[in-house]
């Protein structure tokens, strides 16, 4: 006999090669995205409640409908690019996805799928077939109510076995092939279930931009310092001082044209005037701030910021405009490749 081999214990078949450890029971969990640290509601709220996150992701919507787009066939085999005419295929295609749901044009269409995937990075489309079967419409569903579910070895299950169920009022509502339904989330990581959105990358810096505005807003309607202490003659006493302060208040509330008029007041009120509230209300941590949501999505923090010349904002937005409108494009033409190859 030879020398004693160690023994290697082998994993079963059906966990050899799994992608990740998911929770036990993950399938039979009835709430999407149950296992992540921010729910799908969450990151909505924030890019809701956060003004200058919702105008970035508005603005950056905005750049994409701009772009122009058509259906070409691929190069021929000798290199040479193919004509316009080469497949009468074309037009057909074109037609199709200028109202790809069949209620929307391709720009509300597009802003649907553009929303979710910068939100929640959950855009999905119910696949709508015709009676022969025919694609008949790509219908924008709410990416927030998908659940994936996940074979033996955590990944998505191959048609006819459900690959998603949506759930809707909390409960299982219909179970989806991957032939029913295109789930397409751009930000995939190798241990999670769920794409990692732009939002939910800057979660932290958006609470902490919303905790300012709230405090900014409180300046105008919350707290109980004055705008301004003044003082009165030592002899006046309590009812003196109440006549007083209700006279002023008559006077000038509600009445912006007296607030401009000069008031007679007695000596000792004019020599004893105090603010109390700082007027700074935004500082250098607000550009900061902006800066970090801007990066996020790839946009130009220079209409936020005013510490950039002319030549450097142009440069900059420049390059946030190609940088960050690539792979979005990217991203649509692979959704679209897929739609006519498959």
């Amino acid at each position: 006999f030879g020398p004693m081999q160690p023994i290697v214990p082998q994993a079963p078949a059906e966990v050899a090669g799994r992608q990740f450890d998911y929770p036990v029971g993950f399938n039979l969990v009835t709430r999407p995205r149950a296992d992540e640290p921010i729910s799908f509601q969450q990151l909505r709220a924030l890019a809701d409640s956060c003004d200058l996150l919702r105008t970035v992701i508005e603005t950056r919507k905005d750049q994409i409908e701009r772009l122009d787009w058509s259906i070409r066939r691929r190069d021929l085999p000798s290199g040479e690019p193919a004509p316009r005419g080469a497949d009468p295929r074309i037009p057909a295609i074109e037609e199709f996805f200028r109202m790809p749901d069949r209620v929307n044009f391709w720009s509300g269409w597009l802003r649907q799928l553009l929303e979710d995937l910068f939100v929640i990075d959950a855009p999905s489309l119910y696949l709508r077939r015709t009676r022969g079967g025919n694609l008949f419409a790509l219908e924008p569903i709410d990416g927030a109510t998908v659940k994936r579910l996940l074979n033996a070895d955590a990944r998505t299950p191959s048609p006819p076995d459900p690959a998603y169920q949506q759930i809707l009022q909390g409960l299982p509502a219909a179970d989806l092939p991957t032939r029913d339904l295109l789930y397409r989330p751009r930000n995939l990581r190798a241990h999670r279930a769920y794409g990692f959105s732009p939002v939910e990358q800057i979660a932290m810096t958006v609470n902490i931009a919303l905790r300012r505005q709230m405090f900014q807003l409180s300046y105008y309607t919350e707290g109980n310092v004055p705008e301004a202490l003044i003082g009165t003659p030592e002899s006046w006493g309590p009812n003196q001082i109440k006549e007083f302060q209700q006279y002023w208040d008559a006077l000038l509330e509600g009445n912006l044209a007296q607030r401009r008029h000069a008031k007679f007041v007695p000596g000792g009120v004019a020599k004893t005037f105090i603010p109390t509230k700082d007027d700074e209300l935004q500082n250098d941590y607000d550009e900061w701030l902006a800066r970090v949501i801007c990066f996020a999505f790839s946009i130009s923090p220079q209409p936020f910021a005013d510490t950039m010349n002319r030549a450097t904002a142009e440069t900059a937005q420049q390059a946030a405009l190609s940088e960050g409108l690539a792979p979005i494009q990217t991203w649509i033409k692979q959704l679209v490749d897929f739609v006519i190859v498959t």
